[in-house]
């Protein structure tokens, strides 16, 4: 009887090590993104986003831990942007101003009229 409870013993022993081997060879999940951002409120112990300033459960007050950003990447971040911005508008205008010359050059006009079209009544005392 002790022969099979050693023989069952160790039976569960390399169970368990292969278990373990399989578990180790498994890649481990990744957590969402929802998950990377949980942590436990100070006051009542639950889950809450990293980015709360007051817990929506308990209702105590939360520094929050969300991303702050560096104020340096934020400053080139917008500096970047403007000047994409400028860039795109004078594009957009020279684009503008481009259309409005080769229509009026297929008219015949080679500058874009600033008086009112002939066709429009115009009264003048």
């Amino acid at each position: 009887m002790a022969d099979e409870t050693e023989q069952i013993a160790n039976e569960n022993v390399e169970k368990t090590i292969v278990e373990d081997k399989r578990d180790e060879a498994k890649p481990k999940r990744r957590k969402s993104n929802y998950e990377r951002h949980l942590v436990p409120c100070p006051h009542c112990g639950k889950d809450i986003l990293d980015h709360f300033t007051e817990c929506p459960h308990c209702g105590g007050k939360v520094d929050p831990l969300g991303y702050h950003g560096d104020e340096k990447k934020i400053a080139r971040i917008k500096r970047i942007t403007s000047v994409i911005g400028v860039i795109l508008s004078i594009g957009m205008i020279a684009a503008i101003i481009a259309v409005t010359y080769v229509r009026n050059k297929d008219n015949g006009d080679a500058v874009v009229p600033l008086a009112a079209p002939s066709y429009c009544v115009t009264y003048s005392d």
